[in-house]
């Protein structure tokens, strides 16, 4: 930076590697300059460097707030909305299958981190009851809170 008598300034940071330092023994540093006929002049301030915290108020610092923060998945069925109910009938098959999948794959978890789905129409149930083979209707029924294991709510 250049002030208002044309002097160059600014800041120069000395960084020494802790493995130089020694703890209770003082750091001595030499520093040797020329006269280069330039505007530019440097300073060194000694001054003590002292940690830790120096308070002038009184502060008050309350707990933490612990907080529980709960991740839903949420989806929204919207059928005809996109596409159309044929087209759009193979998708919502397969996201009853990733939902089983993702149920067996936490079902050796913690009860509050099991993977829960909610199928918010009846329709594309109805219709993966019609086409899916046994084993996996029977899947799916395993984990209806009526008709196999109760889930808490979350």
């Amino acid at each position: 930076m250049v002030d208002q008598h044309g002097d160059n300034n600014g800041y120069m940071i000395l960084r020494i590697p802790a493995n130089s330092l020694t703890p209770g023994n003082p750091l001595r540093i030499k520093v040797t300059g020329n006269q280069a006929n330039l505007t530019s002049w440097y300073m060194t301030f000694k001054k003590a460097v002292r940690t830790g915290v120096t308070m002038k108020n009184s502060v008050t610092l309350d707990p933490v707030k612990k907080w529980n923060i709960k991740f839903i998945q949420h989806t929204h069925t919207d059928i005809g909305y996109t596409r159309s109910q044929t087209e759009i009938l193979a998708e919502y098959l397969r996201y009853i299958d990733y939902a089983l999948d993702n149920c067996d794959a936490t079902d050796n978890y913690p009860e509050n981190a099991k993977f829960r789905w909610t199928c918010e129409a009846a329709w594309s149930v109805d219709e993966y009851l019609k086409c899916r083979p046994a084993s996996q209707i029977g899947g799916l029924m395993v984990l209806v809170p009526q008709h196999g294991r109760q889930q808490p709510p979350v």
